[in-house]
């Protein structure tokens, strides 16, 4: 275990209050750690956590790895915000994912019909062959002008298109999904909605958050479902955990079986 880790998620008075979520201030968890503060670009005060296993690999190796990103929001607002904030600082607009949409999201062009909803594939917005084949003019002109058109997000715009997650490369060419197809008001009710334990944990610009199961199966080096969203997507990611080195709690996978075997029939 990472020197310090233990003390750092020790329980204490306060743990246990309010909404049940453990905080802990990123200067002390930096200190008792003894490493360098998330290189992140600078963001909105508020209204934004970074979560999932990105900020799990940070706190149990150290270094600032490699992988994906994924920042949650309060409101289509605060996303907004956090899109504008890394494009000012170099970040560059990729892609869009969603659920309905049939066009191409650069061009608009007619794509045809999109594949029926798969529990072993996450939805993308399409692009049509033109804009996948060209890097001149066509494919370059057409995404800024779609682009134009889906940007500032607003409600209305993220309730018409099914959206579900804005895609950027980040100025370190991270890949960074700010999503709005889920929405929250806390890291509490966050955390409910995560289909792993382990992966309970979040940050902002000052705070460390985790829930209890976090915290338990961080020390523990386990993992359990505490939430089916996805039952094959669920499945794979716990086996992606397993050959991690987190043992799993196989007593909280026996509701997912019958999820599992469901998602695999439609």
């Amino acid at each position: 275990m990472r020197h310090g880790l233990q003390e750092l998620l020790a329980v204490r008075s306060g743990d246990r209050a309010g909404d049940g979520v453990i905080r802990r201030p990123l200067s002390e968890v930096c200190s008792r750690l003894q490493c360098a503060p998330v290189p992140w670009p600078v963001l909105p005060a508020s209204g934004w956590w970074l979560a999932g296993g990105a900020v799990l690999a940070w706190l149990l190796d150290g270094p600032w790895v490699a992988g994906d990103l994924d920042l949650f929001c309060q409101d289509v607002s605060a996303a907004q915000a956090c899109v504008l904030a890394l494009e000012e600082q170099g970040g560059r607009l990729t892609g869009l994912s969603t659920w309905n949409v049939r066009a191409c999201w650069r061009c608009g062009s007619p794509v045809g019909r999109q594949r029926p909803w798969s529990p072993f594939v996450a939805p993308r917005l399409l692009t049509c062959q033109a804009c996948v084949a060209s890097r001149d003019a066509h494919a370059t002109d057409a995404r800024e002008s779609r682009v134009a058109q889906l940007l500032p997000l607003t409600p209305d715009t993220v309730a018409s298109l099914g959206l579900m997650a804005v895609e950027l490369e980040a100025p370190d060419r991270r890949a960074v999904q700010v999503v709005v197809g889920h929405l929250h008001r806390s890291p509490a009710a966050m955390f409910r909605t995560f289909d792993l334990s382990v992966c309970q944990i979040a940050l902002d610009a000052d705070t460390l958050y985790l829930s209890e199961a976090a915290r338990r199966d961080i020390l523990e080096r386990r993992v359990g479902v505490s939430h089916v969203n996805h039952p094959v997507l669920t499945l794979r990611r716990l086996l992606k955990y397993d050959r991690r080195g987190f043992r799993v709690r196989w007593q909280t996978v026996r509701a997912l079986f019958p999820h599992t075997a469901r998602g695999m029939t439609t």
